[in-house]
């Protein structure tokens, strides 16, 4: 929820209800004795205000309210708030102070930093859409939000992974292993160390092991490459990593908003801005036996994903 949502909530207003409002005129409580309740300080203050305002501004609290609910208890949640707000290079102290001569223009620098960001995060825009690379249905990438303004820009994306079962080859003379002999190895009891495996096939490769002696297997890792396309170029923009943390990752708006390199001139200013993000394949191929634990890279296989992000300076639908 941004600015432009809650001043669209409040314009959103029914007359009927502050119609309502004004009609309600609330009666003094009997005291023992046949008495009326003397009003209260508030009743006093407010008496002379219009029911009207007095509405809009009751209106505008509740807003306010399920708002911070909605972000406290993660209904809705502003990722790149929480990543600007959780920004601060280095905690100001004492020594700190001592020890820079320029102490007060670098804490005016991470000030400064900070309210950029979060001025970025005060533009974006949710959003929850979930784009699969084709041929590729069991991955995933969702943009959750995003800040084009024209001239820089930010997003935070979840990347779902693809599982893949590992494979195996019996014969240690096929091509796919030919440059093993070469490639890197550690002594075979530590080879459990250098790789992450599902559990199920952990078990197979011991079982083939203790059966054969030695094993063979290719296994199968995804992750999202480094580079972040901006309408097809390249200006070396790039992304947290999403591993241990759920699957989210940023298009750091440090780096791509702040300090960073600036848009290309072709990208900047647009009605909307394509980025693509390239979902990774990456193959590789191990050999174990009793002395020794071997493993080479296979290939690597690229599926692309885009987005088309709108200017937040357009109008709102």
């Amino acid at each position: 929820m941004n600015r432009e949502m809650v001043s669209k909530a409040l314009s959103g207003i029914s007359m009927d209800y502050i119609g309502e409002c004004q009609a309600y005129t609330p009666k003094l409580r009997e005291l023992p004795g046949g008495k009326e309740q003397k009003m209260g300080r508030f009743e006093k203050k407010t008496s002379g205000i219009s029911r009207k305002v007095l509405a809009l501004v009751l209106a505008a609290c509740l807003i306010l309210g399920l708002s911070i609910t909605a972000y406290a208890t993660g209904i809705v949640q502003s990722l790149i708030a929480k990543w600007a707000n959780s920004f601060f290079l280095e905690t100001p102290t004492d020594e700190l102070r001592e020890s820079r001569p320029d102490y007060a223009e670098w804490l005016d620098t991470q000030w400064e930093t900070r309210a950029a960001l979060e001025e970025i995060a005060g533009k974006a825009r949710q959003s929850d859409e979930e784009k699969n690379p084709e041929e590729l249905d069991d991955a995933s990438i969702t943009l959750l939000e995003y800040c084009y303004d024209g001239k820089t820009f930010t997003m935070a994306c979840r990347f779902d992974a693809p599982q893949r079962p590992v494979t195996f080859d019996v014969d240690s003379n096929d091509p796919q292993f030919a440059e093993l002999q070469d490639g890197y190895w550690v002594p075979a009891e530590d080879w459990h160390s250098y790789i992450a495996l599902r559990e199920e096939d952990r078990q197979e490769i011991l079982q083939k092991l203790e059966k054969d002696g030695s094993v063979g297997f290719t296994t199968y890792a995804f992750l999202v490459s480094d580079h972040v396309l901006v309408n097809g170029e390249d200006p070396g923009f790039s992304h947290s990593d999403p591993n241990g943390n759920d699957g989210i990752f940023y298009v750091d708006p440090y780096y791509t908003s702040v300090f960073g390199s600036e848009l290309p001139e072709s990208c900047q200013n647009l009605p909307e801005l394509e980025v693509t993000f390239t979902v990774r394949c990456c193959v590789t191929h191990y050999r174990l036996d009793g002395d020794t634990f071997r493993w080479a890279d296979g290939e690597r296989i690229d599926y692309p994903v885009s987005f088309t992000l709108e200017n937040v300076n357009n109008e709102l639908p």
